[in-house]
């Protein structure tokens, strides 16, 4: 009875967000579909660079300089259809990345709506309650959104999909009255690195929009991008100079800057640990903390990454201490700016971590030692602050500046790793501390 009355109570708020009833807090419909049937965007448009901050605070930009930037446009925050429209691009990320994409997703609803419902996302999720970009790229609402047939059978599936999640995963209730209304048409634009719009796509129901195959095909397609913009998107191999390469975040470091076309140089104790071969890898055996074996080996690169950690966490060290003061001022001498390092969320406030950092003392009072010199050297430095870490398969993450994301508990090595060459190849995060997590 209990599963009963709360399936009911579910399919009655699920429903509500999808019917055609107009009252409720929305945008005037009429005003805002004279103004988008006069400024739509289109192929070959340009889109002046702006700063977009997203619903858990960081910033991005659109256009990317480095990349392309695919922006959406959907709906509202906990929307079934949006919902299931999106796991498809959530399901094959790692493909959008690596074709040279950005995902940036604008829905009508406000932060703190996004914070309940979207925040688990692995890209950009932008509120914007007053539909202010919507208006200037001519996103419209229409009753078409769900009147046409096309778009029935996606909305059983998204609606069975959003009461599975509710039952039984515990997910949040979409609002009854969502902001912005519940007619908002989708719609798509591949933006290349100058601000030339690739293309685009306005949806005539609820589930037009392009697929991840449709996206891709796009990016692949030579004739579709511009030669100014094709040139704008090569994107810049770095030299990355890592420390801790033979452990296993280190590892996944060096693995995947190899596959993203950056030159590695592993610095290590015991080079005969590494069996990987690659010409754009080179291994050279040193101590993290001697200065000047640093020094000679750091010079010529762009980014130091350091993923050092200790061998036994329960035993008093000063080793991440000594690194990091080795490895700044080798870094100050030989002009090197960049520099990412591996720490701990237990930094963070909160009981747990509290708990954590007490049974871990040892390890805590040393990386925090570290974390106290790196901020202190006068370099581009960024602090990563994951929890525990697992050896999963997966590359996506979630993260928020000065702080560690909700409900976060651990994070596979191979998401650190990503984590820490976007925050490299996007130019993010200068001078902070970055909590990351699952």
């Amino acid at each position: 009875m209990v599963l009963a009355s709360g399936f009911c109570r579910a399919l009655v708020s699920i429903m509500k967000t999808v019917q055609l009833e107009t009252s409720g807090p929305q945008v005037s419909v009429p005003a805002l579909r004279g103004r988008a049937r006069k400024t739509r965007v289109d192929a070959d448009a340009f889109i002046a660079r702006r700063e977009l901050v997203t619903a858990s605070g960081e910033t991005v930009s659109a256009p990317d300089p480095e990349r392309y930037v695919h922006l959406q446009f959907r709906r509202f925050a906990g929307c079934p259809v949006c919902n299931l429209h999106l796991r498809s691009f959530v399901r094959r990320h790692d493909e959008i990345v690596k074709a040279g994409v950005r995902e940036i997703v604008l829905f009508h609803s406000t932060a703190e709506e996004l914070t309940v419902h979207a925040l688990d996302l692995p890209f950009a999720v932008i509120a914007d309650p007053h539909k202010r970009f919507y208006v200037e790229f001519g996103v419209e609402a229409s009753k078409r959104s769900l009147l046409d047939p096309r778009a029935w059978l996606p909305i059983v599936r998204g609606v069975w999909r959003s009461l599975w999640g509710i039952l039984f995963d515990h997910k949040p209730v979409p609002s009854l009255n969502p902001g912005g209304g519940r007619l908002g048409l989708p719609a798509d634009f591949l933006i290349a690195s100058d601000g030339t719009v690739v293309a685009s796509k306005y949806g005539v129901h609820v589930y037009d929009q392009w697929s991840v195959d449709e996206l891709l095909g796009l990016v692949a397609s030579t004739n579709a991008l511009p030669l100014k913009a094709q040139k704008g998107m090569i994107m810049k191999t770095k030299k990355l100079f890592v420390i801790g390469a033979t452990g296993r975040t280190g590892r996944e470091i060096v693995q995947q800057a190899l596959a993203r076309g950056h030159h590695v140089t592993a610095f290590v104790r015991s080079p005969e640990n590494i069996t990987l071969r690659n010409e754009r890898l080179a291994i050279l055996k040193g101590n993290p903390m001697d200065e000047d074996k640093l020094f000679d080996a750091i010079q010529n690169h762009d980014t130091v990454l350091s993923t050092l950690g200790p061998r036994e966490v329960f035993k008093r060290s000063s080793m991440l201490h000594d690194s990091a003061l080795a490895t700044t001022r080798a870094m100050n001498r030989s002009g090197v700016k960049r520099l990412l390092v591996l720490s701990a969320a237990a930094h963070f406030p909160g009981v747990p971590n509290r708990i954590a950092s007490f049974i871990l003392r040892n390890h805590m009072r040393d990386s925090l030692a570290m974390e106290e010199i790196v901020q202190g050297s006068g370099l581009d430095w960024t602090i990563a602050r994951p929890p525990r870490l697992t050896q999963e398969e997966y590359l996506t993450y979630r993260s928020r500046e000065g702080a560690a994301p909700g409900m976060g508990f651990t994070l596979s090595r191979k998401a650190v790793a990503a984590f820490m060459l976007d925050a490299i190849e996007q130019q993010k995060h200068f001078r902070k501390i970055v909590g990351i997590a699952k």
